[in-house]
C-alpha cells in the first residue's frame, strides 16, 4: 500500500506488536513513497519485541527446570540441583549440555544486540527516507522557486 499511495501523509501505527520483519517491510516500501512525511520509528514496538525475546530466550528449559527440581543429595545430606539434559550430537554421540551455559547466553546476548542493531539502522533508513519526503514537499509547494520553474 506504502508503494502506491500517494494520499496519505501521516501513519501512526505504534502499539500494534509490529515486529522487525513488518517494520522493515514499511520502510523497504518508503523508498519508493515520496509523499508520506511520518511514521513512527515503532520504539515501543521494538522494546516489546525485544523484551519478549529476552524473556522467552532467557527462560530455562522444561527437562532443565524438571531436572533440577528433581535434584538429589549429595555427600553432605542436603538437596544438589543439576540444570543439564541430554542431547544428541550430528553423529549421535550423546552429549551433555548445560542449561546455564556462559557461551549459550552469551551468543542470546550477541543475538539480541544485532537485532537492536538492525532495527536501528532500518529507523535510520526511515528517517532519511522522512527527510527526504519532506524536502520534496517543500521543493514543489506552489510558489515555490521549483515549481515555478517547472512552469515554463
Amino acid at each position: 500500500m506504502l508503494t502506491k499511495n500517494t494520499a496519505l501523509k501521516e501513519i501512526h501505527c505504534e502499539m500494534n506488536e509490529i515486529h522487525l520483519q513488518g517494520f522493515s517491510a514499511m520502510v523497504n516500501a518508503m523508498e519508493q513513497n515520496k509523499t508520506l512525511l511520518y511514521l513512527p520509528r515503532m520504539e515501543r514496538d521494538r522494546a516489546k519485541h525485544v523484551k519478549c525475546l529476552k524473556d522467552k530466550l532467557f527462560q530455562p528449559s522444561k527437562s532443565a527446570v524438571k531436572s533440577s527440581a528433581k535434584g538429589h543429595k549429595g555427600k553432605d545430606g542436603k538437596k544438589e540441583h543439576h540444570h543439564k539434559k541430554l542431547r544428541r550430537t550430528s553423529k549421535g554421540e550423546k552429549k551433555v549440555a548445560f542449561a546455564d551455559d556462559v557461551l549459550g547466553a552469551t551468543g542470546v546476548e550477541q543475538n539480541l544486540m544485532l537485532l537492536e542493531e538492525k532495527w536501528e539502522s532500518e529507523a535510520q533508513r526511515l528517517l532519511k527516507f522522512l527527510a527526504r519526503n519532506a524536502q520534496l514537499q517543500n521543493d514543489w509547494r506552489p510558489g515555490s522557486l521549483f515549481s515555478d520553474l517547472l512552469l515554463f
